[in-house]
Parts: C-alpha cells; structure tokens; sequence
C-alpha cells in the first residue's frame, strides 16, 4: 500500500505526512493517505523529523533532530529570540526504523563494495530503491568499462523500467552512450531516453526517432519531446510534430507547452 506514496517531513509540526501520487496528465496529483491521521506522529514537541530513506533491508529510516527550537532566531522578533533555548536537545537525537511487515524485511547484507561491476549491473533490477541506486553509484565511481556490455543489455531488455532507466545513466555515467543506445532507449525507457538523446540531435536517424515520439500515448513522453524539441533545428518535420503534440494536450493542465516550445 506504499508503493507510489511520497513521505515528507514537516519538524514544526513534529510529524511525517504521507500523500498517494496518482498521473495526472504530464504530471501528477497527490491525496492525502488518510484523513485526519499522519503516518508518523508525536505529542513530543521536541520531535523534529528532518530527513527519511530507505535502507537496504527495506525499512523507512526517520532522522529525528530532536530540538526544542527549530525556528532561526533572524525570523523571529529579538525579545522572543532572547528567551529561546536554541542549542537545547543538540546532545540528543533518534533514528527512527519503522517496518511495513516484518515479515518481508531483507535480511541479505549488503557487500556490494565487493560486488563485480556485472554483479552491480544485476543489482539495478532489484526491487529496493537501495540496491539500485548504490550499484548504479558504485558503477560511476569505479569507472570501469568492463560494464558497457551487461549495461547494453539491460538497456535493451532490462525486466523493469526502473531496471533499463538505471542502465541507460550509467551508460552516460561511463561517457559510453552512442546513437544505437540512444535509439534504444527511445523505445525502451522513452521519457529518460529524451532527455539523454540531447547530445545526439545532429544525427538524423536519431532526430527522425525522436519526432515520431510525437504521437506517444504517454503525455510525460510528450511533453518532455517538446522540451527536447526546443534544442533541434528548425524543419518541417519538427513544426509538425509539435503540432500533433499540441493536438493532443486536450485538457492537461501543461497545454500551455506551446510557450516553451516557441
């Protein structure tokens, strides 16, 4: 039931909010997960939520900065300001690990310092945010090309779009990319593939791919196709593909596209 939901803190007023994402055209909207109730609260007024991820055991990790005083003292008035503890609780603090289902926690340790790069490659299919990101980190750090040919792979085949967008940067990570990924990534993972396919423009099978993006039935594709669009040179095939695009926006609330492709 978390899965697509956005968590934020909010330490003024010691709680962490939860909201649903559901698409919405080219972006999204958000409700709240339930009425009247926060995911993470506290009548602890010292409680100060700052920061939250997850681990790779699968566990959300709540930072708690535990203070008395959050507010600067430059945006409150001086006579206030003189009588507030600021430094109290700066001996303190929590770190908060809260469990979906106990049940289905992870309990593999994570050695992927020692992973091979194609070890790590495999890793950016794993269904943990964690995972995916570490090995793709790792993969840019150690700069090793002995990963362009599993990262080709999954670029092309990936099981999951996470899978195949993780690829697709490091790729880019390894200044790596060349025209057949790109149009690879065109087809597989089409949005990240528009933003990647920018330094690819003045190729012609690659510009001709992009444009017949055009007619994509996702509107996140669509509109990141007139950003991309902006950076191509002026042509008859591109005025009528920004115009199919324009055909297409309906009542999406990023119709106005057409001034920032102009």
């Amino acid at each position: 039931e978390f899965s697509g939901n956005v968590f934020v803190c909010e330490p003024p007023g010691n709680l962490v909010h939860r909201r649903i994402l559901t698409p919405s055209g080219a972006t999204f909207q958000s409700r709240r997960a339930r009425e009247g109730v926060e995911f993470l609260a506290s009548p602890d007024d010292w409680f100060r939520p700052v920061n939250l991820t997850f681990g790779p055991d699968g566990a959300l990790y709540v930072v708690d900065m535990y203070r008395a005083v959050v507010e600067h003292p430059h945006w409150l008035a001086e006579n206030i300001a003189r009588r507030l503890p600021f430094n109290a609780g700066d001996d303190r603090g929590r770190i908060y690990r809260i469990l979906a289902d106990p049940s289905i926690i992870i309990r593999e340790p994570p050695r992927l310092s020692k992973a091979t790069s194609s070890e790590l490659v495999h890793q950016m299919a794993h269904p943990n945010a964690w995972w995916r990101e570490t090995a793709a980190r790792l993969i840019y750090q150690r700069q090793d090309p002995s990963a362009q040919g599993a990262l080709e792979a999954m670029v092309a085949s990936g099981q999951t779009a996470l899978a195949r967008i993780h690829a697709l940067w490091a790729l880019h990570g390894l200044g790596a990319m060349k025209p057949f990924h790109v149009l690879r990534a065109l087809k597989t993972a089409p949005r990240h593939g528009l933003i990647v396919v920018e330094d690819f423009l003045e190729n012609k099978e690659v510009a001709s791919a992009v444009l017949e993006l055009a007619d994509s039935k996702s509107a996140e594709v669509r509109f990141q196709l007139a950003l991309t669009a902006s950076r191509m040179p002026e042509s008859k095939n591109k005025t009528l593909a920004l115009a199919r695009l324009l055909g297409k926006a309906g009542g999406d609330a990023f119709k106005t596209i057409s001034k920032l492709i102009r």
